[in-house]
């Protein structure tokens, strides 16, 4: 009798043991999980980026360039996000010293920016579309040449029933020896009191 006690008690203690086992190593996965995805996702650094090249958009009348763009009406062919450039002419004109500036620091290592993204603040029908249960989808032709990883961060994003655009930036650099993609996202603030 004493023996079948002592089994009983073992096993008891062994599944005590490895059920709290268990939880931590849950509670610890997910930590590093979500600080892998801090890492990648707003940094600091980056966010501080995108602020400045917001900034030189801002100046050049970005958000007449999405009003005309992105603008909602009831055609099915309005994009629900637009890659831009320093080349676009609608924002920087030919030869501008704004334009100069823009492909100043496009060009340069320290920025490492790979793609300048812009969309709606409220990125709920662009993961809709993502996911492939959205109204209107054909539209999604704009997510054309949008990497898996950039299209993870858009699915992070909030914003939903809220107005007005953002700024996503895909940042690349090598982490580790090995190509590595970082993402900041801006909302873009607009004008307030008339003018």
């Amino acid at each position: 009798m004493k023996k079948g006690f002592v089994l009983v008690e073992t096993i008891i203690v062994v599944t005590i043991l490895a059920t709290s086992l268990l939880l931590i190593y849950n509670s610890f996965n997910s930590i590093l999980v979500n600080e892998r995805r801090r890492m990648f996702y707003d940094d600091p650094v980056y966010l501080y980026r995108t602020y400045y090249i917001l900034d030189l958009f801002q100046s050049n009348q970005i958000v007449n360039y999405l009003n005309k763009t992105l603008a909602a009406n009831d055609s099915r062919n309005y994009p629900l996000l637009v890659e831009v450039s320093c080349n676009n002419t609608n924002i920087f004109p030919v030869g501008s010293d704004a334009k100069a500036i823009c492909e100043r620091l496009m060009g340069t290592d320290y920025m490492d920016i790979e793609h300048i993204y812009f969309t709606y603040q409220d990125v709920s029908k662009l993961t809709a579309c993502i996911g492939g249960s959205g109204d209107n989808c054909e539209r999604n032709a704009s997510l054309r040449g949008v990497s898996a990883n950039a299209v993870g961060y858009l699915r992070a994003l909030d914003g939903e029933g809220k107005s007005g655009y953002r700024i996503v930036i895909e940042y690349s650099r090598m982490f580790d020896k090995k190509l590595q993609y970082f993402y900041a996202s801006l909302v873009i603030p607009t004008p307030t009191g008339g003018s």
